[in-house]
């Protein structure tokens, strides 16, 4: 079960992230990109903050409940899942990354 809440420590390294770079990103910041990596849609800071944070949250409760579901009904399935849920979480907090650096520069 530890390991699932290990998938956890995305928050803090993303909440992290965000707080190295405040300071240096601008007031309005790209939060959207077409499929060639070109900004089309901006939004302020704290509301692209927000976004990121929310849908971390939102990504790690899902796949916490998914994966205490799955150990309780059918516990062979436990470690694909954990593993799955890592895989999407860092996907995403790579993608904040993403466009943390794109608006730095």
């Amino acid at each position: 079960m530890r390991s699932i809440f290990a998938v956890w420590l995305a928050l803090p390294l993303v909440g992290l992230d965000w707080w190295r770079a405040w300071d240096r990103l601008p007031a309005s910041m790209a939060n959207h990109f077409d499929a060639s990596w070109r900004a089309n849609g901006w939004a302020p800071r704290m509301d692209v903050f927000e976004q990121s944070m929310g849908v971390t949250i939102c990504a790690l409760v899902v796949f916490t409940f998914v994966a205490i579901l799955v150990r309780a009904r059918r516990p062979s399935a436990f470690w694909p899942v954990v593993i799955v849920s890592a895989v999407a979480v860092v996907l995403q907090a790579w993608l904040n990354h993403t466009i943390i650096g794109h608006n730095l520069g």
